[in-house]
């Protein structure tokens, strides 16, 4: 369907940015993620539109990957200075934060068509947590000057930041992965990850979600079938003789 892309390229994306020799993988990353994209868009056409930021940020890890490759085989490129360094860094930022904000958009809408509350919850979660680690690493990108103190508590901050909505992220369109599917394949059974405490988690899950669903339905009738007997109750009053 395409969140099993969108997942593994998210994953390859983002939780490998926090290696600085990645941006080959995060490449690769990226062209998953368009490729998942492509194909939900045929769901939820909101899903096309975070293809538009990955594209300057596909543009930005080439430039990193690219000045990667001339530090390790020695040949600095001489027109990437600082300056254009942080240029090219504050240009990954917005379209980083671009995208991850249409992404929580085509999230919460294909959620919310297919009324699933913890997904939705989520999703809004997650973009706090997105929108304030960016607004802090932009306004980090200021030429201030701080002290060592200020300089190591943002730092650790904006790591446990990035570090808990990537994961929180992962975990979003895994669930996504697992829990929506085509129209038709509804009682197909759950998908196998071939990992096998995630599928046992999986299945767990299942499990207690299928007993929590029979106990509403056995309630609902319980229920229905307690307002049946007292409207008949209430009809079938019985009245007394009358006495002559």
């Amino acid at each position: 369907m395409g969140f099993g892309w969108l997942f593994i390229g998210y994953f390859m994306t983002f939780m490998m940015s926090f290696s600085n020799y990645s941006h080959g993988i995060m490449l690769l990353g990226c062209a998953l993620m368009i490729n998942g994209l492509f194909k939900l868009k045929a769901y939820n056409r909101f899903f096309l539109y975070p293809v538009f930021p990955l594209i300057p940020y596909i543009l930005v890890e080439a430039c990193f990957t690219a000045r990667l490759a001339s530090d390790v085989i020695g040949f600095p490129l001489p027109f990437i200075t600082q300056t254009v360094s942080t240029a090219v860094e504050v240009v990954g930022y917005v379209a980083c934060i671009v995208f991850h904000i249409l992404l929580f958009k085509a999230l919460i809408s294909i959620t919310s068509d297919l009324e699933l509350d913890k997904q939705k919850i989520a999703a809004v979660r997650n973009r706090i947590f997105v929108c304030a680690y960016y607004a802090l690493a932009l306004f980090w990108l200021i030429p201030i000057e701080y002290n060592l103190t200020a300089k190591q508590i943002m730092t650790v901050l904006l790591l446990l930041l990035k570090l808990s909505f990537t994961v929180l992220d992962c975990i979003l369109l895994y669930s996504c992965y697992a829990f929506i599917c085509p129209q038709g394949d509804e009682d197909m059974p759950i998908r196998e990850s071939g990992i096998e405490f995630i599928d046992n988690f999986r299945r767990e899950t299942a499990r207690k979600e299928q007993k929590a669903a029979d106990e509403r339905v056995r309630r609902y009738r319980e229920y229905r079938d307690n307002r049946r007997i007292a409207r008949q109750l209430r009809t079938n009053k019985p009245t007394g003789k009358k006495k002559k």
